[in-house]
């Protein structure tokens, strides 16, 4: 992350899109000014919270995966019902 940061902040041109206006409607002016000190919420924090999903698609990483995998993934208990119910009959 800290490299994408400095590859942003060293080119100009990236460096003042993701200071742009996002048009993001549902913030209020108050949290932007204090955030970033305009009237409007820019791009950067959009952009920067989707890098790791956007990281782990590209290597073919599925973090559902690797829960499920665990036993830790959001299905785990539902299959563990099913499991014991098969199991009762």
């Amino acid at each position: 992350m800290s490299n994408a940061m400095s590859i942003a902040q060293a080119n100009e041109n990236l460096s003042a899109a993701l200071k742009g206006d996002s048009k993001y409607c549902c913030g209020s002016k108050k949290v932007a000014l204090r955030a970033f000190n305009t009237s409007f919420y820019q791009w950067h924090p959009f952009v920067f919270e989707r890098l790791p999903s956007l990281f782990l698609a590209h290597q073919n990483i599925s973090v559902f995966s690797a829960l499920h995998e665990q036993g830790r993934g959001p299905r785990a208990e539902e299959e563990e019902l099913e499991d014991h119910e098969n199991w009762q009959t």
